[in-house]
């Protein structure tokens, strides 16, 4: 169950208190062996009757907001979760909170499926892009062939991507939500890895990171890149791709990198 008790509420906190309390015993009563979670932002509502009543425990044990404990976990299988207190990825003064099951006997009928994807987050991007300025273009550009110039072309931006653009695998299921791209779902994993190790403070920056991700959606970035291969095409629309004069380095850099954005966009699931 999920619970909000504002700061100032409209209601006698008790009314609260009463309709959760009427709910668990509803809850266990026609299903005897039923895991009870109740999760949410309780604000300094008094939650001692509802606990001794129900045999419930609250399990977190960290302050979540300034030096007050608000956001709470409770549930009647305390010794089957761990929950950790760790910086939120999304925009509050809130910290989150990491639950993790030790219950090993859950079925998990959801099929999965193994994705590779190319992390071309900026600083990747940029170091690709300094390489490709400081490339000799001069060794695939020196003819006026365009088939050889292709066949040049091809081996050296392989080496270049894979030098400067990592390619993950990540595993990914059914339930996955939309907006948990391959590259967030790589990051959320590497955050809770430094979590259990107590690395706090790293793991707080992959949240940041995170966020911002979440927060930046897919189709302002497809929109972004189309825009300037639009600009770039409608420059050049009149020009023919074959001709006596070969590619300048410089203009070669730059339809290279537009070009790579685009096969790397494509590959991404």
């Amino acid at each position: 169950m999920l619970v909000y008790h504002p700061p100032r509420p409209k209601y006698q906190p008790n009314t609260l208190l009463d309709r959760l309390c009427h709910d668990v015993e509803y809850l266990t009563g026609k299903y005897p062996t039923a895991t009870v979670y109740i999760i949410g932002d309780f604000n300094h509502l008094s939650i001692s009757q509802l606990l001794s009543d129900n045999g419930l425990h609250q399990v977190v044990a960290a302050a979540t907001r300034g030096a007050n404990t608000l956001d709470l976990f409770i549930t009647n299988r305390p010794n089957e979760v761990t929950c950790s207190v760790v910086k939120s990825c999304m925009h509050t003064d809130h910290r989150a909170l990491l639950v993790n099951s030790l219950n090993s006997n859950l079925g998990d009928t959801q099929s999965r499926r193994t994705v590779s994807f190319y992390d071309i987050r900026k600083p990747n991007i940029d170091a690709l892009a300094l390489e490709l300025q400081a490339y000799d273009w001069n060794r695939v550009l020196h003819t006026t062939d365009i088939d050889t110039v292709y066949e040049r072309f091809l081996p050296v931006i392989a080496d270049l991507i894979s030098r400067n653009i990592p390619r993950n695998t990540i595993t990914l299921r059914d339930s996955t939500p939309t907006y948990i791209t391959p590259l967030i779902k790589y990051l959320l994993r590497k955050r809770n890895k430094l979590m259990r190790r107590n690395k706090t403070s790293e793991a707080g920056t992959i949240s940041v990171k995170v966020g911002k991700l979440i927060a930046e959606t897919r189709a302002q970035q497809l929109s972004k890149l189309w825009a300037s291969v639009r600009s770039t095409t409608a420059h050049n629309r009149k020009q023919s791709l074959t001709s006596a004069v070969p590619l300048s380095a410089n203009d070669f850099v730059d339809f290279s990198l537009i070009l790579l954005l685009i096969l790397l966009t494509i590959l991404i699931p």
